[in-house]
C-alpha cells in the first residue's frame, strides 16, 4: 500500500508542477501578445505611429534572426541542473500568477 501511495503523491506533485509550469509560461506569453493591452502589440502600435515604415524591415530581420539563431539553439545542451533550473523560475512565476488570480497575494 506505500508503494501506490508514493506513487500517487509524486503524480499529484507532477501534475501540480505541470500546472504551475502551464501557468507561468501562459501568463508572460499572454502579457506579451494581448490585445490592446500586451507589451508587443503596445510596442508595434508605438512603432506604426512614429514610423509606419520601419514595419516591414523590422519583420524581416527578426525572420532572418529567427533562421541564424534556430540551429544553433537546437544544438544547445542543455544539462539536467540548467533545466531544471529554468523549470523551477517558470514554476514560480506561476505560484505568484496562481495566487495573485486567487487574490491572496495582494501585496505583489
Amino acid at each position: 500500500m506505500g508503494k501506490h501511495l508514493g506513487t500517487l503523491a509524486r503524480l499529484s506533485t507532477d501534475a501540480l508542477l505541470f500546472a504551475l509550469l502551464l501557468v507561468g509560461i501562459g501568463s508572460v506569453v499572454y502579457a506579451l501578445v494581448a490585445p490592446d493591452e500586451g507589451w508587443l502589440s503596445l510596442w508595434m502600435a508605438q512603432l506604426w505611429h512614429r514610423a509606419p515604415t520601419l514595419i516591414l524591415p523590422l519583420m524581416a530581420l527578426l525572420a532572418v534572426l529567427y533562421f541564424f539563431f534556430k540551429p544553433r539553439l537546437d544544438n544547445l545542451n542543455l544539462r539536467e541542473r540548467t533545466a531544471n533550473l529554468l523549470m523551477v523560475g517558470w514554476a514560480l512565476l506561476g505560484l505568484i500568477v496562481s495566487l495573485h488570480w486567487l487574490g491572496a497575494a495582494a501585496i505583489l
